[in-house]
């Protein structure tokens, strides 16, 4: 079986994301999601890069199954979010989704790059982990719906 496709696309003026369906695979991923605005905010944002994971629907279309926000501020970067869809968990999407947004981090110069996980989300956790992230600190009440700590975790990429 070969790897799924992961594509990248730039923010900027001008950026087309498909704002609409992230925000409804953000809802079914996560407690407290992200909001269509906050996607299309991102979106204008020169220094955001999406990374998407399709695969074709019953009827032929692309249907999203995953995908990750990336902010590029070298020398240092920062994974904003990573979402599969609840059914695709557990056959490498996420994987891929990682390979392609760190190959991305390599090419642009970013040396270490960082993100928050809920401190109960124990398959990201393990994910990163492989990825060879490490806990650098603790974010006390940074999420919402339920309150709950993040864990700030970063990777050396030199």
């Amino acid at each position: 079986m070969s790897a799924p496709a992961v594509v990248l696309c730039r923010g900027g003026a001008g950026a087309v994301w498909p704002v609409e369906a992230l925000a409804a695979l953000e809802r079914r991923s996560f407690s407290d999601p992200w909001s269509p605005l906050s996607f299309e905010q991102l979106s204008r944002m020169p220094q955001a890069r999406l990374f998407t994971l399709t695969e074709e629907a019953t009827d032929a279309t692309p249907a999203l199954v995953g995908f990750a926000l990336l902010l590029s501020l070298p020398p240092e970067g920062e994974l904003l979010n990573l979402a599969v869809a609840p059914e695709k968990r557990r056959q490498g999407k996420g994987k891929a989704l990682m390979a392609a947004l760190l190959a991305a981090c390599r090419e642009e110069k970013i040396a270490d790059l960082y993100l928050e996980v809920r401190a109960s989300n124990n398959a990201a956790r393990a994910l990163y982990g492989k990825w060879g992230f490490a806990e650098v600190g603790r974010r006390c009440g940074y999420y919402a719906n339920p309150r709950e700590d993040a864990l700030v975790m970063r990777l050396d990429l030199i």
